[in-house]
């Protein structure tokens, strides 16, 4: 699945170390493969990520895993990256298949891969003092990340493994456009490295992007925003906007399957669009793109580097047939608690229910029960497993919901209509 983001390439530019763990030595953390000890009823990780070979990563923290089966949280002191993103996949899988809670130790570093990882932990912590740094992927055909045009479908591999560990939208983007530096960072032993060409993410940034889902041990981390300030989230463009245009006034139509469709007075046309970080590209079919650098959104309006203020558009209820008011406006579109049919192409019928985020889904004499999770346009439904299912969604008028693959954005097989 991924290109090669490993920081071994400045390994040896950065330096040696003596750098403890419990019980835990390394002459080198930067370069020596990942090594596990259990201590005070954790698995604590050291070393680089390998996916394969004689010093491949899984084989170990799963002979760890196995011999202490009460063991949940696996504590990363150092981990700089990984030799083979690809084969590293199947590490990430193994620690959330296992339900393992990661936690960055106070004096930890996780990097590149590393952070990945530290991604995949259900529950996951950062105590303070804890670095994590990321950069863009680099591949020997196709260059940095950044400069790969953002409709790649290497970008969607990328962004279907966040969403499915739970990480918030717009992470991706971070990593592949966070402002680059050598960062310092001081260690254990009183050692200081200077890592090249790395972004080190901040405490907003953790919280912000669904990293963290613990408080520390010091202090408790505040709630995340609805908006985090300068961050534009793909579900607040969902929606019909109008604005000025240089042609004149223009209502425009972003959906949720990133299709676009538009009025200019008796002209119409459409296309698709995209969201790179701040940057919306709308791709106009017959003419091509244009790129756009979003400065914030709220609830009501979208504004734009050059000045340009979209507004959303208000739905006006049709009045009725004679006096007295019109239909009742939709429900809002958050929410989606009641009772659900799911109907299904092969002719199966589910009966969900959801109150306050519980959720109970019934099919014959089978019931599946647990907790919704809803970010922005983005849904996931226990699966029966003790894991989720993770789609795109939209509520139409209020009665009827439209589930979307993430990895392919196209609609799935199913969809709910309200009971």
């Amino acid at each position: 699945m991924f290109r090669s983001r490993s920081v071994l390439a400045f390994a040896a530019a950065a330096f040696s170390l003596a750098y403890a763990a419990p019980q835990l030595q390394a002459q080198s953390g930067f370069s020596e493969p990942a090594r596990f000890l259990v201590a005070n009823n954790q698995i604590h990780m050291q070393g680089v990520i390998f996916g394969s070979g004689p010093n491949a990563t899984l084989p170990r923290l799963r002979r760890a895993v196995n011999e202490n089966p009460g063991i949940k949280t696996l504590v990363i002191h150092l981990v700089p990256g990984a030799d083979d993103d690809d084969g590293a996949l199947s590490l990430y899988r193994f620690v959330r298949n296992q339900r393992l809670n990661t936690l960055i130790a106070s004096d930890g570093l996780a990097a590149s891969g590393g952070v990945d990882l530290f991604c995949a932990g259900v529950n996951r912590t950062v105590e303070p003092g804890g670095t994590l740094l990321v950069h863009p992927w680099e591949d020997d055909r196709l260059g940095s990340g950044r400069n790969v045009p953002m409709n790649h479908s290497i970008h969607q591999t990328y962004r279907t493994y966040y969403r499915s560990m739970g990480i918030g939208e717009g992470f991706y983007e971070r990593t592949l456009f966070a402002p680059l530096s050598n960062i310092r960072v001081a260690l254990s032993n009183g050692a200081v490295a200077e890592i090249p060409d790395m972004y080190r993410l901040t405490d907003q940034e953790l919280r912000q992007f669904n990293l963290v889902t613990q408080a520390n041990r010091t202090q408790p981390n505040p709630p995340n925003p609805p908006n985090p300030p300068g961050m534009v989230r793909r579900g607040q463009l969902i929606g019909t906007w109008n604005f000025q245009g240089d042609a004149g006034e223009v209502e425009m139509t972003l959906n949720a399957d990133s299709t676009m469709n538009f009025t200019v007075g008796n002209s119409f046309g459409g296309g698709s669009y995209s969201l790179a970080g701040n940057q919306l590209t709308i791709n106009i079919t017959g003419i091509g793109p244009v790129m756009l650098m979003l400065n914030g959104a709220g609830q009501n309006q979208l504004r734009f580097g050059d000045g340009t203020v979209w507004q959303r558009a208000t739905t006006r209820p049709s009045p009725g047939p004679g006096p007295g008011p019109g239909p009742s406006p939709a429900p809002p579109v958050a929410s989606i608690d009641g009772r659900w049919r799911e109907v299904r192409q092969d002719g199966r019928v589910k009966i969900i229910t959801i109150q306050n985020q519980r959720y109970l889904e019934r099919e014959g004499r089978e019931s599946v029960s647990g907790v919704v999770r809803i970010n922005d346009e983005e849904i996931s439904l226990p699966d029966g497993n003790g894991g989720f299912e993770t789609f795109l969604f939209e509520i139409v008028n209020g009665n009827r919901v439209n589930f979307m693959n993430p990895s392919t954005e196209r609609m799935t097989d199913f969809h709910w209509q309200r009971q």
